[in-house]
């Protein structure tokens, strides 16, 4: 796996800064003024959000994790546009801790090349993940 992108809330100071190689400088940016934007308007940073999955159309990552705020619809609005623009290129593993993993996956294309994904805290010095299947998860 070459390029891994988190893209969300909290997950930003604590992964991107340490483990994660966001593609290009226009990700990067676009991550701190999500940031910025974090408790504004939810609105905006979701428009920053799928700009930012729309600006690496051409390049997607080999992973994605997605780290938004814990709603079922806001997260199957995300995934959704995802695999619009990513075609199925991108692993996608949400970190909810909440949501029914099932549920979110039954609402994609491509739920074979979804999962959970958990990080263990401190995530800068703990080197573990938790993995989730869901019934339709390719074993590969």
């Amino acid at each position: 796996m070459k390029k891994v992108v988190a893209l969300g809330g909290a997950a930003y100071s604590t992964i991107i800064q340490r483990f994660v190689v966001a593609p290009n400088e226009q990700v990067r940016e676009g991550m701190r003024g999500i940031m910025r934007d974090y408790g504004m308007k939810r609105t905006r940073s979701f428009a920053r959000l799928t700009d930012l999955v729309n600006a690496i159309k051409e390049s997607p990552p080999d992973l994605l994790i997605e780290t938004i705020p814990e709603e079922m619809g806001l997260k199957r609005e995300f995934l959704a546009r995802v695999e619009a623009a990513w075609g199925g290129r991108t692993i996608v593993a949400s970190n909810t801790s909440t949501l029914p993993l099932q549920d979110l996956a039954d609402g994609l294309a491509r739920p074979e090349r979804f999962c959970g994904l958990h990080y263990m805290y401190p995530a800068d010095t703990m080197p573990f993940i938790e993995l989730i299947a869901v019934r339709q998860s390719d074993p590969a």
